[in-house]
Protein backbone atom coordinates (compact mmCIF):
# COMPACT_ATOMS: atom_id res chain seq x y z
CA UNK A 1 0.00 0.00 0.00
CA UNK A 2 2.55 2.36 0.83
CA UNK A 3 4.23 2.42 -2.57
CA UNK A 4 0.59 2.79 -4.23
CA UNK A 5 0.16 5.74 -2.03
CA UNK A 6 3.47 7.36 -3.28
CA UNK A 7 2.65 7.00 -6.66
CA UNK A 8 -0.47 8.65 -6.76
CA UNK A 9 0.96 11.77 -4.85
CA UNK A 10 2.40 13.07 -8.11
CA UNK A 11 -0.85 12.29 -10.02
CA UNK A 12 -2.34 15.32 -8.17
CA UNK A 13 1.22 17.11 -7.84
CA UNK A 14 1.00 17.42 -11.95
CA UNK A 15 -2.61 18.61 -12.12
CA UNK A 16 -1.78 21.79 -9.64
CA UNK A 17 -2.19 21.26 -5.96
CA UNK A 18 -0.81 24.55 -4.04
CA UNK A 19 1.92 22.22 -2.25
CA UNK A 20 2.80 19.15 -1.01
CA UNK A 21 1.26 20.00 2.47
CA UNK A 22 -2.36 20.54 1.09
CA UNK A 23 -4.68 18.28 0.13
CA UNK A 24 -7.58 17.98 -2.25
CA UNK A 25 -9.86 19.06 -0.52
CA UNK A 26 -8.98 22.54 0.55
CA UNK A 27 -6.85 23.42 -2.64
CA UNK A 28 -9.70 26.10 -3.94
CA UNK A 29 -10.95 26.88 -0.25
CA UNK A 30 -9.59 30.07 -0.65
CA UNK A 31 -10.89 30.90 -4.24
CA UNK A 32 -13.67 32.97 -5.05
CA UNK A 33 -17.36 31.27 -5.50
CA UNK A 34 -16.80 31.68 -8.91
CA UNK A 35 -14.23 29.40 -9.28
CA UNK A 36 -15.47 26.90 -7.45
CA UNK A 37 -19.03 26.91 -9.04
CA UNK A 38 -20.14 28.05 -12.68
CA UNK A 39 -21.98 31.50 -12.75
CA UNK A 40 -25.42 31.41 -13.29
CA UNK A 41 -26.60 34.84 -13.87
CA UNK A 42 -30.05 35.10 -16.27
CA UNK A 43 -28.95 38.61 -18.19
CA UNK A 44 -25.67 37.35 -19.24
CA UNK A 45 -23.48 34.54 -20.55
CA UNK A 46 -20.53 33.72 -18.72
CA UNK A 47 -17.49 31.74 -19.30
CA UNK A 48 -14.67 30.47 -16.91
CA UNK A 49 -10.90 29.44 -17.84
CA UNK A 50 -7.97 28.94 -16.32
CA UNK A 51 -4.56 27.61 -17.22
CA UNK A 52 -1.75 26.13 -14.83
CA UNK A 53 1.23 27.96 -14.45
CA UNK A 54 3.60 25.33 -14.92
CA UNK A 55 4.03 22.76 -18.23
CA UNK A 56 2.34 25.10 -20.60
CA UNK A 57 3.34 26.13 -23.67
CA UNK A 58 2.41 29.38 -24.30
CA UNK A 59 1.79 32.03 -21.46
CA UNK A 60 -0.92 31.17 -18.61
CA UNK A 61 -2.68 34.52 -18.59
CA UNK A 62 -3.24 33.73 -22.75
CA UNK A 63 -4.09 30.42 -22.33
CA UNK A 64 -6.99 30.70 -19.40
CA UNK A 65 -8.04 33.90 -21.62
CA UNK A 66 -8.67 31.38 -24.63
CA UNK A 67 -10.64 28.64 -22.68
CA UNK A 68 -12.61 31.21 -20.67
CA UNK A 69 -13.50 32.61 -24.22
CA UNK A 70 -14.49 29.17 -25.51
CA UNK A 71 -16.62 28.15 -22.18
CA UNK A 72 -18.19 31.66 -22.77
CA UNK A 73 -19.08 30.69 -26.54
CA UNK A 74 -19.86 26.99 -25.51
CA UNK A 75 -23.09 28.44 -23.09
CA UNK A 76 -24.53 30.47 -25.99
CA UNK A 77 -26.88 28.08 -27.17
CA UNK A 78 -27.92 27.42 -30.79
CA UNK A 79 -31.38 26.51 -31.42
CA UNK A 80 -32.93 25.39 -34.66
CA UNK A 81 -36.40 26.64 -35.27
CA UNK A 82 -39.09 23.81 -37.21
CA UNK A 83 -39.17 26.49 -39.84
CA UNK A 84 -35.41 26.76 -40.49
CA UNK A 85 -34.11 25.30 -43.95
CA UNK A 86 -32.59 22.70 -41.94
CA UNK A 87 -34.99 20.93 -40.60
CA UNK A 88 -35.36 20.02 -44.81
CA UNK A 89 -32.23 17.79 -44.92
CA UNK A 90 -32.35 17.30 -41.86
CA UNK A 91 -31.01 12.96 -41.07
CA UNK A 92 -31.33 11.25 -37.71
CA UNK A 93 -30.36 14.59 -36.03
CA UNK A 94 -26.80 14.26 -37.43
CA UNK A 95 -27.19 17.71 -39.87
CA UNK A 96 -27.86 20.02 -36.85
CA UNK A 97 -25.30 18.37 -34.72
CA UNK A 98 -23.21 19.06 -37.11
CA UNK A 99 -24.23 22.94 -37.55
CA UNK A 100 -24.08 23.45 -34.09
CA UNK A 101 -21.02 22.06 -33.56
CA UNK A 102 -19.73 24.38 -36.51
CA UNK A 103 -21.81 27.80 -35.31
CA UNK A 104 -20.24 27.25 -31.70
CA UNK A 105 -17.12 27.55 -32.98
CA UNK A 106 -17.42 30.33 -35.20
CA UNK A 107 -19.37 32.23 -31.88
CA UNK A 108 -16.06 32.52 -30.65
CA UNK A 109 -14.83 34.93 -33.42
CA UNK A 110 -17.87 37.56 -32.78
CA UNK A 111 -17.98 37.48 -29.29
CA UNK A 112 -17.88 41.45 -29.10
CA UNK A 113 -18.59 43.87 -25.75
CA UNK A 114 -17.80 40.82 -23.38
CA UNK A 115 -15.61 42.24 -20.00
CA UNK A 116 -13.94 41.06 -17.71
CA UNK A 117 -15.26 40.10 -14.07
CA UNK A 118 -12.61 38.94 -11.86
CA UNK A 119 -9.48 37.14 -11.84
CA UNK A 120 -7.84 34.75 -9.27
CA UNK A 121 -4.65 33.00 -9.09
CA UNK A 122 -2.85 30.79 -6.50
CA UNK A 123 0.96 29.17 -6.85
CA UNK A 124 0.00 26.93 -9.20
CA UNK A 125 -2.93 28.22 -11.19
CA UNK A 126 -4.36 31.24 -13.05
CA UNK A 127 -8.63 31.49 -13.10
CA UNK A 128 -10.18 34.29 -15.62
CA UNK A 129 -13.93 35.22 -15.70
CA UNK A 130 -15.69 36.98 -18.53
CA UNK A 131 -19.53 37.75 -19.07
CA UNK A 132 -21.29 38.72 -22.21
CA UNK A 133 -24.76 40.83 -21.67
CA UNK A 134 -27.13 38.78 -23.47
CA UNK A 135 -29.14 41.88 -24.66
CA UNK A 136 -25.68 43.28 -26.00
CA UNK A 137 -25.36 39.54 -27.79
CA UNK A 138 -28.02 40.16 -29.40
CA UNK A 139 -27.84 43.17 -30.76
CA UNK A 140 -24.62 42.28 -32.30
CA UNK A 141 -26.24 39.38 -33.57
CA UNK A 142 -29.25 41.40 -35.51
CA UNK A 143 -26.32 43.75 -36.63
CA UNK A 144 -24.29 40.87 -38.07
CA UNK A 145 -27.64 38.97 -39.31
CA UNK A 146 -28.66 41.92 -41.27
CA UNK A 147 -24.84 42.56 -42.68
CA UNK A 148 -25.12 38.76 -43.93
CA UNK A 149 -28.65 39.01 -45.33
CA UNK A 150 -27.78 42.12 -47.37
CA UNK A 151 -24.50 40.32 -48.62
CA UNK A 152 -26.62 37.14 -49.46
CA UNK A 153 -29.18 38.97 -51.02
CA UNK A 154 -26.29 40.90 -53.48
CA UNK A 155 -25.11 37.19 -54.32
CA UNK A 156 -28.35 36.02 -54.88
CA UNK A 157 -29.35 38.78 -57.57
CA UNK A 158 -25.94 37.90 -59.03
CA UNK A 159 -27.23 34.66 -59.12
CA UNK A 160 -30.31 35.74 -61.52
CA UNK A 161 -28.54 37.34 -63.73
CA UNK A 162 -26.27 34.48 -64.83
CA UNK A 163 -29.20 32.17 -65.16
CA UNK A 164 -30.84 34.72 -66.75
CA UNK A 165 -27.97 35.20 -69.35
CA UNK A 166 -27.49 30.90 -69.89
CA UNK A 167 -24.62 30.80 -67.61
CA UNK A 168 -26.23 28.25 -65.36
CA UNK A 169 -22.77 27.41 -63.68
CA UNK A 170 -21.94 30.69 -61.98
CA UNK A 171 -25.73 30.89 -61.31
CA UNK A 172 -24.85 27.76 -59.29
CA UNK A 173 -22.00 29.06 -57.92
CA UNK A 174 -23.42 32.70 -56.50
CA UNK A 175 -26.26 30.64 -55.07
CA UNK A 176 -24.39 28.90 -53.22
CA UNK A 177 -22.45 31.85 -52.05
CA UNK A 178 -25.74 33.43 -50.36
CA UNK A 179 -26.14 30.25 -48.94
CA UNK A 180 -22.44 30.38 -47.67
CA UNK A 181 -23.41 34.40 -46.53
CA UNK A 182 -26.24 33.50 -44.24
CA UNK A 183 -24.40 30.47 -43.47
CA UNK A 184 -23.98 31.23 -39.29
CA UNK A 185 -28.11 31.92 -39.40
CA UNK A 186 -29.28 28.32 -41.27
CA UNK A 187 -30.93 27.23 -37.89
CA UNK A 188 -32.91 30.23 -37.96
CA UNK A 189 -36.16 31.72 -39.74
CA UNK A 190 -34.85 34.45 -42.28
CA UNK A 191 -37.94 36.01 -43.45
CA UNK A 192 -37.52 38.56 -46.28
CA UNK A 193 -39.07 40.35 -48.92
CA UNK A 194 -39.45 38.42 -52.11
CA UNK A 195 -40.79 40.07 -55.38
CA UNK A 196 -43.39 41.59 -52.84
CA UNK A 197 -43.76 38.38 -50.73
CA UNK A 198 -42.41 37.71 -47.44
CA UNK A 199 -40.80 34.44 -47.68
CA UNK A 200 -38.53 32.18 -45.96
CA UNK A 201 -34.96 33.14 -47.05
CA UNK A 202 -33.14 30.26 -46.64
CA UNK A 203 -35.76 27.96 -48.38
CA UNK A 204 -35.89 30.32 -51.13
CA UNK A 205 -32.22 29.78 -51.70
CA UNK A 206 -31.88 25.94 -51.66
CA UNK A 207 -35.42 25.52 -53.92
CA UNK A 208 -34.19 27.85 -56.66
CA UNK A 209 -30.87 26.32 -56.19
CA UNK A 210 -32.30 23.12 -56.85
CA UNK A 211 -34.56 24.63 -59.80
CA UNK A 212 -31.44 25.61 -61.45
CA UNK A 213 -29.76 21.78 -61.27
CA UNK A 214 -32.92 20.31 -62.19
CA UNK A 215 -33.11 22.53 -65.32
CA UNK A 216 -29.42 20.69 -66.38
CA UNK A 217 -30.27 18.25 -69.08
CA UNK A 218 -27.86 15.90 -70.86
CA UNK A 219 -28.93 14.99 -74.26
CA UNK A 220 -27.66 11.99 -76.13
CA UNK A 221 -27.15 11.62 -79.75
CA UNK A 222 -29.25 9.08 -79.40
CA UNK A 223 -32.52 7.26 -77.71
CA UNK A 224 -30.66 4.11 -77.44
CA UNK A 225 -27.31 2.69 -78.72
CA UNK A 226 -26.43 -0.74 -80.14
CA UNK A 227 -22.53 -2.25 -79.42
CA UNK A 228 -21.20 -5.28 -80.49
CA UNK A 229 -19.64 -7.37 -77.96
CA UNK A 230 -16.44 -7.27 -77.06
CA UNK A 231 -16.04 -3.59 -79.40
CA UNK A 232 -16.61 -0.11 -78.37
CA UNK A 233 -19.43 1.83 -80.30
CA UNK A 234 -18.85 2.86 -83.93
CA UNK A 235 -18.33 6.92 -83.08
CA UNK A 236 -16.36 6.93 -80.05
CA UNK A 237 -15.80 9.02 -77.98
CA UNK A 238 -19.56 9.75 -77.55
CA UNK A 239 -20.99 13.24 -77.91
CA UNK A 240 -23.28 14.60 -75.24
CA UNK A 241 -24.85 17.56 -75.68
CA UNK A 242 -25.41 19.71 -71.96
CA UNK A 243 -28.27 21.86 -72.70
CA UNK A 244 -30.98 24.34 -70.12
CA UNK A 245 -34.50 24.10 -69.71
CA UNK A 246 -34.69 26.98 -72.85
CA UNK A 247 -32.36 24.08 -74.95
CA UNK A 248 -29.25 26.93 -74.26
CA UNK A 249 -26.20 24.63 -74.94
CA UNK A 250 -24.23 25.30 -71.04
CA UNK A 251 -20.29 25.41 -70.98
CA UNK A 252 -18.16 24.31 -68.43
CA UNK A 253 -20.49 22.02 -66.80
CA UNK A 254 -18.73 18.70 -65.59
CA UNK A 255 -20.87 15.53 -65.66
CA UNK A 256 -19.83 12.02 -64.60
CA UNK A 257 -20.52 9.06 -66.63
CA UNK A 258 -21.19 5.54 -65.47
CA UNK A 259 -21.05 2.47 -68.40
CA UNK A 260 -22.95 -0.50 -66.21
CA UNK A 261 -20.57 -3.18 -67.27
CA UNK A 262 -17.69 -1.05 -65.76
CA UNK A 263 -19.21 0.09 -62.89
CA UNK A 264 -16.23 0.80 -61.29
CA UNK A 265 -14.66 3.12 -63.19
CA UNK A 266 -16.13 7.01 -63.06
CA UNK A 267 -15.36 9.09 -66.46
CA UNK A 268 -15.25 12.67 -66.23
CA UNK A 269 -16.04 15.17 -68.41
CA UNK A 270 -16.86 19.11 -69.07
CA UNK A 271 -18.90 20.81 -71.63
CA UNK A 272 -16.71 22.85 -74.30
CA UNK A 273 -17.58 26.35 -75.74
CA UNK A 274 -20.34 24.24 -77.54
CA UNK A 275 -22.07 22.49 -74.93
CA UNK A 276 -20.61 19.39 -75.77
CA UNK A 277 -18.97 17.00 -73.38
CA UNK A 278 -17.32 13.27 -74.75
CA UNK A 279 -17.49 9.99 -72.58
CA UNK A 280 -15.24 7.84 -73.71
CA UNK A 281 -17.05 4.45 -73.69
CA UNK A 282 -15.17 0.90 -72.68
CA UNK A 283 -15.41 -2.30 -74.96
CA UNK A 284 -18.93 -4.13 -74.01
CA UNK A 285 -17.54 -7.03 -72.69
CA UNK A 286 -20.39 -8.32 -71.01
CA UNK A 287 -22.87 -11.50 -71.70
CA UNK A 288 -26.27 -9.08 -70.72
CA UNK A 289 -27.63 -8.42 -73.82
CA UNK A 290 -28.87 -5.19 -72.36
CA UNK A 291 -26.88 -2.69 -70.28
CA UNK A 292 -26.50 1.22 -69.95
CA UNK A 293 -24.54 4.53 -69.79
CA UNK A 294 -25.74 6.81 -67.23
CA UNK A 295 -24.55 10.55 -66.41
CA UNK A 296 -25.61 13.25 -64.37
CA UNK A 297 -24.09 17.03 -63.27
CA UNK A 298 -21.25 16.61 -60.81
CA UNK A 299 -22.53 18.63 -58.27
CA UNK A 300 -19.99 17.51 -55.41
CA UNK A 301 -17.02 18.72 -57.64
CA UNK A 302 -19.10 22.11 -58.50
CA UNK A 303 -19.61 22.40 -54.53
CA UNK A 304 -16.20 22.17 -54.35
CA UNK A 305 -15.43 24.79 -56.56
CA UNK A 306 -18.19 26.92 -55.19
CA UNK A 307 -17.30 26.98 -51.34
CA UNK A 308 -14.40 25.89 -48.85
CA UNK A 309 -17.60 25.62 -45.90
CA UNK A 310 -17.58 22.67 -44.19
CA UNK A 311 -21.11 23.44 -43.10
CA UNK A 312 -22.32 23.76 -46.76
CA UNK A 313 -20.47 21.23 -48.50
CA UNK A 314 -22.50 19.19 -46.01
CA UNK A 315 -25.44 20.68 -46.65
CA UNK A 316 -25.51 20.41 -50.31
CA UNK A 317 -24.04 17.31 -49.75
CA UNK A 318 -28.19 15.54 -49.43
CA UNK A 319 -29.08 17.64 -52.52
CA UNK A 320 -30.07 15.07 -55.55
CA UNK A 321 -28.96 15.97 -59.43
CA UNK A 322 -31.27 13.94 -62.02
CA UNK A 323 -29.49 11.58 -63.77
CA UNK A 324 -29.63 10.50 -67.59
CA UNK A 325 -29.24 7.07 -68.73
CA UNK A 326 -28.66 5.79 -72.29
CA UNK A 327 -30.08 2.31 -72.76
CA UNK A 328 -27.57 0.03 -74.58
CA UNK A 329 -28.33 -3.52 -76.65
CA UNK A 330 -25.73 -5.35 -76.76
CA UNK A 331 -25.43 -7.33 -79.98
CA UNK A 332 -23.32 -10.55 -79.81
CA UNK A 333 -21.51 -11.35 -82.79
CA UNK A 334 -23.03 -14.72 -84.65
CA UNK A 335 -20.43 -17.33 -85.64
CA UNK A 336 -19.59 -19.77 -88.52
CA UNK A 337 -17.94 -22.68 -87.71
CA UNK A 338 -15.93 -24.64 -90.18
CA UNK A 339 -13.89 -27.80 -89.25
CA UNK A 340 -11.31 -29.71 -91.22
CA UNK A 341 -10.70 -33.22 -89.56
CA UNK A 342 -8.83 -36.04 -91.00
CA UNK A 343 -7.20 -38.98 -89.26
CA UNK A 344 -4.19 -40.67 -90.51
CA UNK A 345 -5.17 -38.74 -94.12
CA UNK A 346 -8.78 -39.61 -94.22
CA UNK A 347 -11.54 -36.72 -93.62
CA UNK A 348 -13.72 -37.78 -90.76
CA UNK A 349 -16.99 -39.06 -91.28
CA UNK A 350 -18.32 -37.07 -87.92
CA UNK A 351 -16.75 -34.19 -86.56
CA UNK A 352 -15.04 -34.89 -83.05
CA UNK A 353 -15.25 -31.36 -82.03
CA UNK A 354 -18.23 -29.60 -83.19
CA UNK A 355 -20.59 -30.36 -80.31
CA UNK A 356 -17.97 -28.96 -77.78
CA UNK A 357 -17.72 -25.57 -79.91
CA UNK A 358 -21.35 -25.14 -80.23
CA UNK A 359 -22.34 -25.76 -76.62
CA UNK A 360 -19.73 -23.12 -75.31
CA UNK A 361 -20.50 -20.66 -77.91
CA UNK A 362 -24.57 -20.85 -77.34
CA UNK A 363 -23.94 -20.84 -73.57
CA UNK A 364 -21.83 -17.40 -73.60
CA UNK A 365 -25.34 -16.05 -76.00
CA UNK A 366 -23.42 -16.73 -79.44
CA UNK A 367 -25.39 -17.13 -82.13
CA UNK A 368 -24.57 -19.84 -84.68
CA UNK A 369 -25.37 -19.10 -88.48
CA UNK A 370 -25.27 -21.80 -91.23
CA UNK A 371 -23.71 -19.24 -94.16
CA UNK A 372 -20.23 -17.77 -94.02
CA UNK A 373 -21.59 -14.69 -96.00
CA UNK A 374 -23.63 -13.84 -92.97
CA UNK A 375 -21.93 -14.56 -90.06
CA UNK A 376 -19.91 -11.85 -87.98
CA UNK A 377 -16.91 -14.19 -87.46
CA UNK A 378 -15.53 -17.41 -88.96
CA UNK A 379 -14.18 -19.85 -86.69
CA UNK A 380 -11.94 -22.44 -89.05
CA UNK A 381 -10.36 -25.63 -87.23
CA UNK A 382 -7.70 -27.48 -89.32
CA UNK A 383 -6.87 -30.79 -87.19
CA UNK A 384 -4.57 -33.31 -88.89
CA UNK A 385 -2.94 -36.69 -87.46
CA UNK A 386 0.00 -38.70 -88.26
CA UNK A 387 1.59 -42.11 -87.18
CA UNK A 388 4.67 -41.48 -84.89
CA UNK A 389 5.81 -45.07 -83.35
CA UNK A 390 4.94 -48.77 -82.05
CA UNK A 391 6.64 -50.43 -79.20
CA UNK A 392 4.94 -53.05 -76.54
CA UNK A 393 1.87 -53.58 -78.66
CA UNK A 394 1.00 -49.33 -78.52
CA UNK A 395 0.55 -47.13 -80.95
CA UNK A 396 1.10 -43.50 -80.94
CA UNK A 397 0.42 -40.43 -83.11
CA UNK A 398 1.40 -36.42 -83.66
CA UNK A 399 -1.06 -33.86 -84.21
CA UNK A 400 -1.23 -30.64 -85.78
CA UNK A 401 -4.09 -28.37 -85.14
CA UNK A 402 -4.29 -24.76 -86.68
CA UNK A 403 -7.23 -22.55 -85.14
CA UNK A 404 -8.32 -19.15 -87.17
CA UNK A 405 -11.30 -16.81 -86.80
CA UNK A 406 -11.61 -13.83 -88.80
CA UNK A 407 -14.24 -11.19 -89.62
CA UNK A 408 -16.46 -10.54 -92.24
CA UNK A 409 -13.80 -8.42 -93.62
CA UNK A 410 -11.54 -10.90 -94.29
CA UNK A 411 -9.20 -9.70 -91.68
CA UNK A 412 -7.85 -12.34 -88.93
CA UNK A 413 -8.79 -11.58 -85.54
CA UNK A 414 -7.36 -14.78 -83.78
CA UNK A 415 -4.75 -17.24 -84.90
CA UNK A 416 -3.53 -20.61 -82.96
CA UNK A 417 -0.90 -23.40 -83.98
CA UNK A 418 -0.70 -26.45 -81.54
CA UNK A 419 1.25 -29.23 -82.39
CA UNK A 420 2.12 -30.90 -79.11
CA UNK A 421 -0.95 -32.85 -78.62
CA UNK A 422 -0.05 -36.95 -79.24
CA UNK A 423 -2.27 -39.99 -79.23
CA UNK A 424 -2.02 -43.23 -77.67
CA UNK A 425 -3.71 -46.59 -78.09
CA UNK A 426 -3.62 -50.44 -79.04
CA UNK A 427 -4.62 -49.35 -82.87
CA UNK A 428 -2.60 -46.05 -84.89
CA UNK A 429 -6.23 -44.93 -85.78
CA UNK A 430 -7.34 -45.32 -82.64
CA UNK A 431 -4.57 -43.31 -81.20
CA UNK A 432 -5.61 -40.50 -83.66
CA UNK A 433 -8.75 -40.25 -82.53
CA UNK A 434 -7.57 -40.40 -78.43
CA UNK A 435 -5.73 -37.15 -80.14
CA UNK A 436 -8.64 -35.69 -80.81
CA UNK A 437 -10.04 -36.76 -77.61
CA UNK A 438 -7.10 -34.76 -76.05
CA UNK A 439 -7.53 -31.71 -78.19
CA UNK A 440 -11.24 -31.56 -76.93
CA UNK A 441 -10.12 -31.11 -73.75
CA UNK A 442 -7.71 -28.51 -74.56
CA UNK A 443 -10.23 -26.34 -76.27
CA UNK A 444 -12.52 -26.30 -73.73
CA UNK A 445 -10.26 -25.60 -70.28
CA UNK A 446 -7.76 -23.56 -72.28
CA UNK A 447 -7.89 -22.35 -75.89
CA UNK A 448 -11.76 -21.19 -75.25
CA UNK A 449 -10.79 -18.92 -72.22
CA UNK A 450 -7.87 -17.55 -74.46
CA UNK A 451 -10.40 -16.63 -77.61
CA UNK A 452 -13.10 -15.19 -75.34
CA UNK A 453 -10.43 -13.05 -73.42
CA UNK A 454 -8.33 -11.66 -76.60
CA UNK A 455 -12.01 -11.09 -78.30
CA UNK A 456 -14.39 -10.17 -76.13
CA UNK A 457 -12.39 -8.22 -73.29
Amino acid sequence: MRKAIYLIIPFFLIFGCTSTKKTNSNYLSEAPEWVRQSPNSPAYYHGVGSATKANTRMDFHEKARENALSDLAGNISVKITSTSVLNQYEINNQYSEYFKDNIKLSSEEYLEGYELVDSWENEEQYWIYYRLSKQKYEEVKTQRKDAAISKSRGSFEQAAEFKQSGNLKESIRFNIRALEDIKDFLGEEILVDIDGTEQAYGSSLVSELTKTIQEIRIVYPEESLAVKRGKTPETNPLTVKVVDGNERMLSGININSFISWNPGRKIISESDSKGEARIEVDKADTRKTEEFIESFVDMDGLTRESTGDPVIRKLLQSMSTPDFVLPVHIVSPSFFIELRESNLGKPLEKSLLSQDIVVLLLKDGFPIDSRPDIADLILTITAITKTNSQRNGMFSTTMKVNILITDNFGQVVYEETIDDLSGLSDSFEAAGLDAYEALSNRYKINIYPDIYNKLFK
